[in-house]
């Protein structure tokens, strides 16, 4: 079943497939990518997540076709707050982004799993921490409380559970462009 709005636009839960293959499955308000929903690139990309107004916007999972894989939280198509970058051989990084890039603190374990706790500013590692007692010291002392940094020091792969609990009951619709 196939929803319009009054006004003309895509309203509720479907599936859009553009004439390249790409498609978005999920919900729509007034004809914008709003709500829960998937988006799937023709060259392997994967977003599963939250959208606002047609972009990436809560929390979300991001997979690559190479195999590395962002789970976390995204804010006008970057990731924003929290976050964990997996890369296919194993290297992480568990911690705080802005505008798309590590921001803030964080720990890159490497290929090998050691942790490496550090400070990172616009992408690059600012400050190396020897400790995590040191780590915890630092945080105490910023603006944001610990118990958003306590995530840090376990894996935290966010479930897409919360995708479930959100969505509501509209009637669903498929449309493709040829």
């Amino acid at each position: 079943m196939f929803i319009i709005s009054i006004i003309g636009k895509k309203h509720g839960k479907g599936k859009f497939v553009w004439k390249d293959g790409t498609y978005y499955e999920g919900y729509f308000v007034n004809g914008e990518i709003e709500g829960v929903g998937t988006y799937k690139w023709i060259d392997g990309r994967v977003y599963q997540g939250d959208w606002l107004q047609n972009k990436m916007h809560g929390k979300g999972l991001f997979t690559f076709p190479d195999g590395k894989k962002y789970i976390g939280e995204y804010q006008n198509d970057k990731k924003n707050g929290y976050g964990t970058f997996i890369w296919p051989n194993g290297k992480k990084y568990q911690g705080n982004w802005l505008d798309g890039k590590q921001h803030g603190m964080g720990v890159l374990t490497d290929a090998k799993n050691v942790k490496h706790y550090g400070e990172w500013s616009n992408g690059v590692k600012i400050k190396d921490i020897s400790s995590v007692d040191e780590f915890q010291k630092i945080q105490s002392r910023g603006n944001e409380s610990q118990s958003e940094y306590a995530n840090i020091f376990k894996l935290n792969d966010m479930s897409l559970s919360h995708v479930q609990q959100n969505e509501k009951d509209y009637s669903s619709y498929t449309v493709q462009i040829k």
